[in-house]
């Protein structure tokens, strides 16, 4: 239902907290509230996503914990979302589109922004890109599974990337007559969908889509497109 995934949650959440300190030390302008070249997580984000994976162990509503996560997390991407922007070609369509989000912060990537196509239909634009750690993995999973989702990888990058035709605000969704392209890199699907490099506070990449909506395409037919974005 969300169309916000939990990647640029959890990225949002970092950087309000990262800008929150008050410890005059120098910011890096890429990383929107990160110090130059540290990639740690600060202690009151743990807190914060602690506390609702706790709530959902005690039974707590998923739905409303999300539902609550992401307004916190809406508040903060219009108080903290920075300026960016960025280019899709996908269906014979060239889509340029302005960021509402756009985050380059402890090794992660995230923007999410409105274009819209040739004849004026919206289309939402949401790229985005994280790299954890072994080490990072194992605080939340035991051995045996980080084992059995990622071998003996010991750095892991997940990515996602949509164009949601139709579509026009952060926390809205497609319409069912429109087509939802989506491509990843997740251990499910593999690298064969998306290929994207980040490079301090732009992305770039190309894949192959699928259209969610099956408006323009079935389960197994793909729709190449390339991208580029940068937060400024």
């Amino acid at each position: 239902m969300w169309k916000l995934g939990w990647v640029a949650l959890v990225a949002v959440m970092m950087f309000a907290a990262g800008c929150g300190g008050d410890d005059g030390g120098a910011r890096s302008a890429a990383g929107f509230g990160a110090n130059e070249g540290d990639e740690s997580l600060p202690s009151d984000v743990e807190d914060m996503v602690g506390d609702m994976v706790e709530e959902i162990m005690e039974g707590g509503d998923v739905e409303d914990v999300v539902e609550d996560a992401m307004e916190s997390a809406e508040a903060m991407a219009e108080a903290f979302g920075g300026d960016g922007t960025g280019r899709v070609e996908i269906f014979d369509e060239t889509i340029d589109f302005v960021s509402e989000i756009c985050i380059s912060s402890f090794g992660s990537f995230v923007i999410e922004g409105l274009g819209e196509t040739s004849d004026g239909t919206p289309v939402w634009v949401s790229i985005d890109s994280s790299v954890e750690s072994r080490e990072q993995l194992l605080e939340f999973l035991d051995e045996e599974m980080v084992e059995t989702l990622y071998g003996d990888a010991e750095t892991i990058r997940s990515a996602s990337v949509s164009v949601d035709f139709g579509r026009s605000e952060l926390f809205g969704g497609a319409p069912d007559d429109q087509p939802e392209f989506t491509a990843s890199i997740d251990y499910f699907v593999g690298e064969a969908e998306l290929i994207l490099e980040v490079s301090g506070s732009s992305v770039s990449g190309s894949g192959q889509a699928r259209d969610l909506n099956y408006v323009v395409g079935e389960w197994d037919d793909r729709f190449p497109f390339t991208f580029q974005a940068g937060c400024s």
